[in-house]
């Protein structure tokens, strides 16, 4: 039967790998998963920190820029639209 270990366990050893501390093999036989278990964790790890590298490269805005870029565009536009159409007591007062 196939052992398993926990994520904060995974990172330990797949960070003592990474720094070449130990090899995958020995890892593996220390925290008692095969050699593949730890190299596939490596990979994980590896894949997902391009991938957060990636999405920084794309959006550097912050979420929260985002949603106050979006409320400015809205405000903007429901300025454009009173602006464009005056109300009717205004209009009244003008005459």
């Amino acid at each position: 039967m196939a052992r398993t270990f926990s994520a904060e366990r995974k990172l330990q050893a797949v960070m003592s790998v990474l720094k070449g501390e130990v090899l995958a093999a020995e890892t593996g036989r220390r925290v008692g998963v095969s050699e593949q278990a730890v190299g596939n964790g490596k990979r994980q790890f590896l894949e997902a920190g391009a991938a957060g590298i990636e999405l920084g490269k794309r959006s550097s805005k912050s979420q929260r820029e985002a949603a106050l870029e979006a409320e400015v565009e809205d405000l903007e536009t429901a300025l454009g639209e009173s602006v464009a159409e005056p109300t009717t007591s205004l209009s009244r007062g003008r005459r």
